[in-house]
């Protein structure tokens, strides 16, 4: 088993990808089309969360299975660029993942403000107008979803929101997944979401995992937050919502057995 290489999307420091794969060619075809894809939490701009958090999970679920591969995305932090600099870091780093290694299928993992930027990735397009082929399974762990609910729950966090999108709380809900602004919209075709950008069109699973344990974010509040996002497509969605409750503090999840169990069940669909 190779070890984590780095790999660059962008000419900024932060624009990389540690990339954890069992074939140490650079022709992708030869490179199993079944991945797992990270993106790191805290808070948009602390620089001790990193690509580095995805390592465990990652490593676990390839080394278990030999048809797995991995990869775990950095994206620019605040103050040094606000929204949508981050997610458009994100889409540049999957659109390079799923072109650099003709990706399929895969499981989008996101925790933290990473599950925030997983979600959006669902909704906004990169400066060409090009969405992201969207994974088969979208994991949020410990996930922020509406900025004006975090912070109505803990006032303190209005710092590094602000820091991040501003303080017009009215472009807060037009970046947040679940402020009720978008619909996850499953039964229209492709081209109706360059029509309507509000309206994204999705047909795999979402799960939440959430710990009873997390000091920082509620469980009574974020994992709602998620399944409201879901519960706002058509009757008919082919759109599942999963839910798992685990234990752990805030910064603990991503590297603790559970979450790469929860992970593993979902392999096969990849």
């Amino acid at each position: 088993m190779s070890e984590f290489s780095i790999v660059k999307y962008g000419n900024h420091a932060l624009q990389q990808i540690s990339v954890l794969a069992h074939h140490d060619s650079n022709t992708a075809a030869q490179i199993p089309p079944r991945w797992v894809i990270y993106i790191h939490g805290g808070a948009w701009r602390d620089p001790n969360n990193n690509h580095k958090d995805g390592h465990h999970l990652i490593r676990s679920l390839c080394n278990s299975d030999s048809k797995i591969n991995g990869a775990s995305i950095d994206y620019r932090l605040s103050p040094e660029v606000t929204h949508p600099g981050h997610i458009d870091d994100v889409i540049a780093a999957l659109q390079f993942l799923i072109k650099t290694y003709n990706i399929k299928d895969y499981i989008l993992v996101g925790h933290s403000a990473g599950a925030f930027l997983a979600v959006q990735s669902l909704i906004f397009s990169d400066n060409n107008g090009d969405f992201v082929l969207p994974p088969k399974v979208l994991v949020g762990v410990e996930g922020i979803y509406d900025l004006r609910v975090t912070v109505e729950e803990e006032a303190s966090y209005n710092s590094f929101v602000s820091l991040a999108f501003g303080d017009n709380k009215n472009e807060w809900d037009l970046a947040s997944p679940a402020s009720g602004v978008y619909q996850l919209v499953t039964e229209k075709k492709e081209s109706a979401l360059k029509d309507d950008p509000k309206e994204i069109v999705y047909k795999g699973k979402v799960v939440c995992v959430h710990s009873s344990d997390d000091e920082l974010l509620s469980l009574d509040y974020q994992p709602k937050n998620l399944e409201k996002i879901v519960n706002l497509t058509e009757i008919d969605r082919r759109v599942s919502f999963e839910n798992y409750i685990v234990s752990g503090k805030h910064d603990e999840v991503f590297g603790r057995a559970e979450l790469v169990q929860i992970v593993s069940k979902y392999l096969c669909l990849v």
